[in-house]
Protein backbone atom coordinates (compact mmCIF):
# COMPACT_ATOMS: atom_id res chain seq x y z
CA UNK A 1 0.00 0.00 0.00
CA UNK A 2 1.52 3.62 -0.69
CA UNK A 3 2.52 4.67 2.70
CA UNK A 4 1.15 8.18 1.80
CA UNK A 5 -2.92 7.17 1.97
CA UNK A 6 -2.69 6.97 5.92
CA UNK A 7 -1.77 10.78 5.98
CA UNK A 8 -3.81 12.03 3.09
CA UNK A 9 -6.99 10.33 4.35
CA UNK A 10 -6.14 11.46 8.03
CA UNK A 11 -6.00 15.20 6.63
CA UNK A 12 -8.77 15.26 5.03
CA UNK A 13 -11.15 13.13 7.92
CA UNK A 14 -9.70 16.02 10.06
CA UNK A 15 -10.56 18.86 8.27
CA UNK A 16 -13.73 17.84 7.48
CA UNK A 17 -14.21 16.63 11.06
CA UNK A 18 -13.39 20.09 12.21
CA UNK A 19 -15.62 22.16 9.70
CA UNK A 20 -18.29 20.15 10.59
CA UNK A 21 -17.95 21.16 14.40
CA UNK A 22 -17.94 24.91 13.75
CA UNK A 23 -21.38 24.30 11.74
CA UNK A 24 -23.01 22.12 14.48
CA UNK A 25 -21.62 24.91 17.03
CA UNK A 26 -23.49 27.40 14.62
CA UNK A 27 -26.60 25.26 14.28
CA UNK A 28 -26.63 25.45 18.22
CA UNK A 29 -26.21 28.40 19.12
CA UNK A 30 -22.55 27.88 20.60
CA UNK A 31 -21.17 30.53 18.49
CA UNK A 32 -18.30 29.99 16.42
CA UNK A 33 -14.59 30.84 16.95
CA UNK A 34 -13.44 34.16 14.57
CA UNK A 35 -11.65 32.90 10.95
CA UNK A 36 -8.88 34.09 12.02
CA UNK A 37 -8.16 31.94 15.37
CA UNK A 38 -10.18 28.49 13.97
CA UNK A 39 -8.06 28.07 10.37
CA UNK A 40 -4.76 28.11 11.83
CA UNK A 41 -6.09 25.57 14.63
CA UNK A 42 -6.97 23.76 11.90
CA UNK A 43 -4.26 23.94 9.88
CA UNK A 44 -1.95 22.98 12.67
CA UNK A 45 -4.36 19.89 13.75
CA UNK A 46 -4.18 18.33 10.19
CA UNK A 47 -0.62 18.56 10.08
CA UNK A 48 -0.24 17.21 13.60
CA UNK A 49 -2.67 14.10 12.49
CA UNK A 50 -1.19 13.68 8.88
CA UNK A 51 2.40 13.52 10.62
CA UNK A 52 1.38 10.92 13.39
CA UNK A 53 -0.98 8.86 10.83
CA UNK A 54 1.68 6.46 8.99
CA UNK A 55 2.98 5.86 12.34
CA UNK A 56 -0.10 4.68 13.70
CA UNK A 57 -0.91 2.80 10.74
CA UNK A 58 2.14 1.02 10.80
CA UNK A 59 1.58 0.25 14.15
CA UNK A 60 -1.69 -1.51 13.28
CA UNK A 61 -0.42 -3.51 11.00
CA UNK A 62 2.14 -4.50 12.82
CA UNK A 63 -0.06 -6.15 15.26
CA UNK A 64 -2.32 -7.34 13.31
CA UNK A 65 0.42 -9.10 11.22
CA UNK A 66 1.34 -10.91 14.59
CA UNK A 67 -2.28 -11.67 15.32
CA UNK A 68 -2.64 -13.25 11.97
CA UNK A 69 0.54 -15.62 12.64
CA UNK A 70 -0.74 -16.52 16.03
CA UNK A 71 -3.75 -17.71 14.58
Amino acid sequence: ENPLLPAVATSIGTLLGEILLVLVALVVGLGAQPWTVAVPRMAAQVVLNSAVAPLVFRGVRAVETRLEREH
